[in-house]
Formats: structure tokens, C-alpha cells, sequence
């Protein structure tokens, strides 16, 4: 049936990427994630067509948008203005290192390391503070060229 639901609005290489993120997902109570190059094609100033699939479908789990912008307010409108907002438990946009927005987010909501998934794009900001801080973490440029795609599809 999950995959019934993707199959008229996606392409299958497209919603076996889906699932397989998907079931990553679900394995975690609060995913953190990153924006551009992530969930959003700076390029094509959208979001990737995957992108809202995930959130709409992983309702058990709680989404926090952490990104890094040279101009804060306005890639914090930005995300404001998408779908996606209405699915974010919390949004951060500045320019501190990641590690210190995780902590902070870990100690506000009071979350263990073990029940989050740290999704992002660069290794040195997002991937390398999720090891440091002991959290899972999905680089989706591996994850996706795992699949045979690329992030942008």
C-alpha cells in the first residue's frame, strides 16, 4: 500500500529511494535536518520532489530544520514559506557551527542522542557534529548515490 501511494505521482527509481529513506526515518523520534542541498535544490529554488513525501509520511517522528545561511532571515522565510513548515517542530537558521544548534535542541526538548537521525549534505558541518555528538546521521549525497540517483531527481 506505501508504495501504491507513490507510484502515480513519482517515478519508481524515485519511490524506492523514498521507501528506503523512509524506513531510516521511522527508526528515530526526531530527525534533524538541513536545508540547501538536502531537502532544497538551491538551483532550481524548489524543494526536491522526494522531499515532502518524507515528512508527510513519517508523522511519528518530530522534524527540526537546522541550517547554516549567509543571510538567516531570509532563508528563514524561505523555509517558512514552504510545505514543509507545517510539518517542523522547530526551526534554526544562523551561522554557528551545528554541533552547538544539536546540543542546544537536545537539551531544549531534552532528547537522548539515541533517538535522533542527523540528515544532511556536508560532512565537515552536519555529519561531523553527529559523530561528534554521538548521533546517527544520513549524508544524502552517499545515501542517494547508494540508490543510483542523484538529489536532484
Amino acid at each position: 500500500m506505501f508504495l501504491v501511494a507513490y507510484a502515480s505521482s513519482l517515478p519508481p527509481h524515485i519511490v524506492y529511494f523514498v521507501v528506503m529513506l523512509k524506513l531510516r526515518v521511522n527508526q528515530y523520534k526526531h530527525i534533524f535536518w538541513d536545508w540547501l542541498w538536502t531537502v532544497y535544490d538551491n538551483d532550481k529554488q524548489e524543494l526536491y520532489p522526494w522531499a515532502q513525501k518524507v515528512f508527510e509520511d513519517s508523522a511519528d517522528s518530530k522534524h527540526y530544520m537546522v541550517s547554516w545561511a549567509a543571510d538567516p532571515a531570509g532563508r528563514k522565510q524561505l523555509i517558512e514559506d514552504s510545505v514543509l513548515m507545517g510539518k517542523l517542530t522547530d526551526l534554526w537558521t544562523g551561522q554557528e557551527y551545528k554541533k552547538g544548534v544539536f546540543e542546544q535542541l537536545m537539551k531544549k526538548y531534552q532528547i537522548p542522542a539515541e533517538d535522533i537521525l542527523v540528515i544532511g549534505d556536508n560532512m565537515e558541518n552536519e555529519i561531523q557534529s553527529a559523530k561528534e555528538l554521538g548521533l546517527d546521521h544520513v549524508h544524502i549525497s552517499d545515501f542517494v548515490k547508494e540508490y543510483g540517483l542523484s538529489v536532484a531527481e
